[in-house]
């Protein structure tokens, strides 16, 4: 019965440290927003330029994903929808970001952002 009473507590013991270490693990994702150019995964940073546009959307048309080319990386977009609305231009991006990867929650066209 000790021997059972020990066992019990050892385990008890495991869990309440993996508890505490999720518990100290409330790092929230905080929104970013990131310049950059919305190309096609084939092409790449070739397209990141008002020339790629049309390559761009040929390549999404052929499968394709819509990926953010900014700073000399590349970033997956979750909104893959509105990232083809976009392809080719030129954009803000706003959202978490993830293992390469931006939970997108807008894209904003630099041109509109000049014009007002």
């Amino acid at each position: 019965m000790k021997r059972f009473a020990s066992m019990l507590s050892a385990v008890a013991l495991v869990l309440a440290g993996i508890t505490t270490i999720h518990a100290g693990d409330t790092t929230a994702a905080t929104s970013e927003t990131i310049k950059g150019w919305v190309v096609d995964e084939y092409c790449g940073a070739k397209n990141a330029n008002t020339n790629g546009e049309q390559c761009a959307k040929d390549c999404i048309k052929k499968g394709a994903k819509a990926v953010l080319s900014a700073d000399g990386k590349t970033y997956g977009l979750s909104n893959q929808k509105l990232a083809t609305a976009h392809a080719g231009h030129e954009v803000e991006v706003t959202g978490t970001i993830k293992d390469g990867m931006i939970t997108v929650e807008k894209i904003v066209p630099i041109e509109a952002k000049k014009q007002g």
